[in-house]
């Protein structure tokens, strides 16, 4: 018997000789029994084989590319049959297929980082673009983009802030103001007008040196009124800051306000808050009246039925007499609104209309009075005196009078006693109103032109310019509708 060659040597390509049978046309197996097929594979070869004959074509860079990896589909056994050779092919199959894995993962991971950049580089080419088409100053902008602008709260004016301040009383005389300044340390703010400019102003308090007397003890407000002076302190603007001193200046009024109120001591204005006065309840804001029906006009004012929603004329209807906006005299006329307004605070009566409230905290300014559904006296009269029977028209002199008494009572001289003054309610009560021209004191000289209703005047107010209670009873006489 012929022997074979070791796969060894026909693996290098030492053995020469031909296989027997080889190209005679028998069918001899073209593996020995050093070498067998792998289970589940076919007979026929699946790659190409190195060439035995000079007329068979070969491929070298194929065939050097097999002669690296070995033939698919088979096992070398023989000098390959240990277990550790076994399972060093098995390791590096399985490392193949992994490094097939990862190559797999790696490209996917990679084509998404593509998209990624090219989805993040779309912008950048855009602004490379842009920048080219943009000129020089634009560069900056475009590199170096504005913050997002924050939508800023439009600044309250000083009027908005105060009207909901409980210590802002409006356009309150420093005669007004000692109602409300009793101690050292009670503060307010209030409005003032000069030439035509307004300003707001700190009303404070201040302690003066005396010394107690005997009668001290006797009074009833000791303790509770000290002997104070009023200094006042002007809220100042600039074209950047609000302050009341140099020293502490701030952006709005509403910090300088939380400022001064809750920071008491003020040494570099020698002052010291200690407690606010609020408003009472007859001060009434302006968004608390709400217009609902013309009553009356005149030459310098409106009278209007009103709705007022403050906590002392509770969802009541009201007559608010206003002055008219930009009427000549403005000032002079508010004062003249303050001072009817102070002289019906104290008046209490059944025949006399009642006072509400004000409203200063702007101008125009107004008065809150008692409404009266049944209108002047003489408008009634000029209407109904036919039908009206000597009852009722007594009734009606005798309820002017008990008003016209409760006056000269508190010391006060009307000076335009008529019966257009006289209002009548739902019940025909008589009561006595506008309290314009009216002075405290017994007696009263005219010192300089007022305009005055000279029908009912008494003949020594004509002559003399002299007022007193006996000039009120006069105009009383004239204008009653029946002697009693």
């Amino acid at each position: 018997m012929e022997k074979l060659p070791a796969f060894s040597d026909v693996e290098n390509g030492r053995h020469t000789s031909k296989p027997r049978g080889y190209g005679e046309g028998e069918p001899e197996a073209i593996f020995y029994e050093n070498e067998r097929l792998h289970s589940g594979d076919e007979a026929i070869p699946k790659t190409l084989c190195e060439a035995v004959s000079p007329n068979q074509k070969t491929d070298g860079i194929i065939i050097n590319k097999l002669k690296e990896e070995g033939p698919t589909g088979y096992e070398a056994v023989g000098n390959f049959e240990s277990k550790e050779m076994k399972g060093d092919l098995l390791e590096e199959k399985t490392n193949d297929k992994k490094e097939d894995n990862t190559k797999i993962i790696s490209e996917n991971a990679l084509t998404d980082a593509t998209q990624k950049m090219s989805t993040f580089s779309q912008p950048m080419k855009d602004l490379a673009e842009r920048r080219k088409s943009m000129k020089r100053g634009e560069v900056k902008e475009l590199l170096v983009p504005e913050r997002e602008k924050k939508e800023k709260e439009v600044p309250r004016s000083d009027d908005e802030v105060m009207e909901h301040l409980i210590y802002f009383h409006g356009y309150l005389p420093q005669l007004e103001a000692r109602r409300f300044i009793r101690r050292e340390g009670d503060y307010l703010f209030r409005k003032f007008e000069d030439d035509g400019k307004h300003h707001l102003l700190l009303s404070v308090g201040v302690s003066m040196d005396c010394e107690k007397d005997e009668n001290d003890d006797l009074d009833d407000n000791y303790a509770k009124d000290q002997p104070v002076r009023i200094e006042d302190f002007v809220v100042r603007r600039d074209e950047i800051s609000v302050f009341l001193e140099d020293e502490n200046r701030f952006e709005c009024l509403e910090d300088l306000l939380t400022f001064y109120i809750l920071h008491p001591d003020k040494d570099s204005l020698n002052i010291k808050l200690l407690r606010g006065c609020p408003i009472h309840l007859f001060q009434i804001r302006e968004r608390n009246i709400v217009r609902t029906k013309d009553l009356g006009s005149g030459n310098f004012g409106d009278v209007f039925l009103g709705e007022i929603t403050s906590l002392a004329v509770l969802d009541r209807f009201a007559a608010v007499k206003s002055l008219k906006k930009d009427c000549p005299g403005m000032r002079e006329l508010s004062n003249k609104i303050i001072s009817e307004a102070r002289v019906m605070m104290n008046l209490y009566h059944e025949n006399v209309v009642e006072f509400l409230g004000w409203m200063i905290d702007r101008q125009p300014f107004m008065l809150i009075l008692e409404y009266l559904p049944g209108g002047s006296l003489e408008n009634f009269l000029l209407k109904n005196f036919d039908g009206i029977s000597d009852s009722r028209l007594t009734k009606f002199a005798l309820d002017a009078a008990k008003g016209l008494n409760h006056l000269h009572e508190k010391e006060l001289i009307h000076r335009d006693v008529a019966s257009r003054n006289c209002l009548l309610g739902s019940d025909l009560t008589a009561k006595i109103s506008d309290m314009g021209l009216t002075v405290p004191g017994s007696t009263y000289w005219m010192s300089k032109a007022e305009t005055l209703p000279t029908r009912y005047l008494a003949p020594e107010s004509l002559a003399i310019y002299l007022f007193a209670y006996s000039s009120d009873c006069y105009s009383f006489g004239v204008s009653c509708p029946a002697s009693p």
